[in-house]
């Protein structure tokens, strides 16, 4: 793996990472509090996997991490407020929790997150993917490069979700994050296209219409790139690492 900088926020008080009910019978998230009005931000290196895997495990609930680096010029730590606050002060340790202040350098490595939704993957799909093994195995069949390369895999937030009371599980909680090391932080958005069409080459794809009556492509392995900031999770996170 190719060395490369992420950033860590911290929120000042209270959790950094959305919050999940049960009401009336179904699941709602409220994301309030992923809004992060004070806090800190900083620089810190990561030279391999395990170093990401350690780095995440240990996060508290006010904590996250962005895959961008911040921006040449800012302190290795800087203060973090509201956007609106800024006023144009100009003053440079002071940031808002925005991309205006992280890079993703061309030619420098990187790090990529793949977030694995299953709760509207085809019965075809699932089973095809029990057939192969896992997550990590489709992705592999898909992208058989994935095989000498190194992943931190944790489970979502909304993961392995149970009414403690009644011992309920919910099916399609096992939502999955997966992050993977890549050569050039700025072709990211160029890979995931092409990552999506290659899921539906290999038959992990399915189309779904949106409220609105829109048709939505999407593939089984819902891929995207999050290059701004992901909460504590389980990336609420203690996965995380997210947004």
């Amino acid at each position: 793996m190719i060395p490369t900088e992420i950033t860590v926020f911290e929120k000042t008080s209270g959790p950094l990472t959305k919050r999940i009910a049960l009401r009336n019978g179904k699941i709602v998230n409220d994301s309030s509090a992923c809004c992060m009005a004070n806090g800190t931000a900083r620089r810190v290196k990561i030279d391999n996997m395990q170093e990401l895997a350690n780095l995440i495990n240990n996060f508290s609930s006010s904590q996250a991490y962005a895959l961008g680096r911040l921006k040449d010029g800012l302190p290795d730590r800087v203060r973090v407020i509201r956007a609106d606050k800024l006023n144009g002060a100009g003053d440079p340790a002071v940031i808002a929790r925005t991309l205006d202040y992280l890079i993703f350098r061309e030619g420098e490595g990187g790090l990529v997150l793949l977030d694995a939704d299953f709760k509207d993957m085809s019965e075809a799909a699932r089973s095809r993917m029990e057939v192969i093994g896992d997550l990590w195995a489709a992705l592999c069949e898909i992208v058989p490069a994935f095989e000498t390369v190194g992943c931190v895999e944790r489970a979502s937030t909304s993961s392995g979700l149970r009414n403690k009371e009644t011992g309920e599980t919910f099916a399609g909680s096992g939502c999955r994050h997966v992050v993977v090391p890549v050569v050039d932080a700025a072709d990211v958005p160029r890979f995931l296209s092409d990552l999506h069409d290659h899921c539906w080459l290999k038959g992990f794809g399915r189309g779904s219409v949106s409220a609105a009556g829109s048709f939505l492509e999407r593939s089984e392995c819902s891929l995207f790139f999050f290059p701004s900031i992901r909460p504590r999770s389980p990336i609420g996170r203690r996965d995380q690492g997210e947004t």
